[in-house]
């Protein structure tokens, strides 16, 4: 008899147990996939995404309403990440809604925190279900660091370069040679106003006879305006010929 009793408890657990795990197995599955309660949101970005994985759970004012059902790579697209999210049905969504990357803490669980665009038209087709990630305000602000202190850095090498004794040397031979360059433009300038000053008094001295110089360049000028002439009568007893006759202008008379 004391055999068929442990026999009997043997069986007892091992179907507890069996069932225990069955109920485990549920309790993980919790925030599974069940297409009609939930609604598959895509998300894409190129950032990284340390802290989040299959199971992340969504939460909306601070209540679960589902979770991250699956990373990969965008199909073609390698470097752009794919996140697909499953949100209760039951919540209604917007169109360009953002998923904000948030933990419990400095040091609690990752989630994504559902924000709705309040302009946006409710989301009731699968092919515009697609939200974006962003990232909470104290990333942003450890961002913004991260920028400011490359500038900083680029700024302190900079002046490094401007303070360095051979650019120094360089700027210093521009100067001299734009003094050199200015003090040949002020004698330029001196030698100029001493010619014209000079010219000045040969004028009024009458150094200079204007007829004299004059009337050969009109002399050319008048030449140069007959032979012009000339050329424009010949160009336009051509055109005539040619709207007269333009078989008779271009190849001649004909046989």
């Amino acid at each position: 008899m004391e055999r068929d009793i442990n026999y009997v408890l043997i069986g007892v657990t091992f179907c507890a147990l069996t069932i225990a795990m069955i109920a485990f197995i549920f309790w993980i599955g919790r925030f599974g996939i069940d297409e009609r309660r939930a609604r598959i949101y895509h998300v894409y970005t190129q950032d990284e995404i340390a802290g989040i994985s299959t199971n992340t759970p969504v939460k909306y004012k601070g209540i679960t309403v589902g979770n991250i059902v699956g990373l990969r790579f965008k199909d073609g697209e390698i470097g752009v990440v794919q996140i697909d999210v499953a949100i209760n049905k039951k919540i209604p969504v917007r169109e360009g809604s953002e998923l904000i990357l948030d933990s419990d803490g400095f040091v609690g669980m990752s989630y994504l925190n559902l924000k709705q665009n309040e302009k946006g038209s409710i989301i009731t087709d699968d092919s515009k279900a697609y939200l974006t990630l962003s990232k909470n305000t104290l990333s942003k602000i450890l961002g913004d660091a991260e920028g400011m202190s490359a500038d900083v850095q680029q700024i302190l090498h900079n002046i490094k370069v401007i303070t360095d004794s051979k650019t120094l040397e360089e700027i210093l031979n521009m100067l001299n040679s734009f003094q050199s360059t200015r003090a040949y433009l002020d004698e330029t300038l001196i030698s100029t106003n001493k010619l014209v000053k000079d010219l000045n008094k040969a004028l009024l001295r009458g150094d200079f006879n204007f007829k004299e110089i004059l009337i050969p360049i009109m002399n050319r000028a008048q030449n140069s305006l007959y032979l012009l002439n000339t050329f424009l009568e010949k160009v336009s007893h051509f055109f005539d010929r040619l709207e007269r006759d333009p078989y008779d202008a271009l190849l001649g008379k004909r046989n």
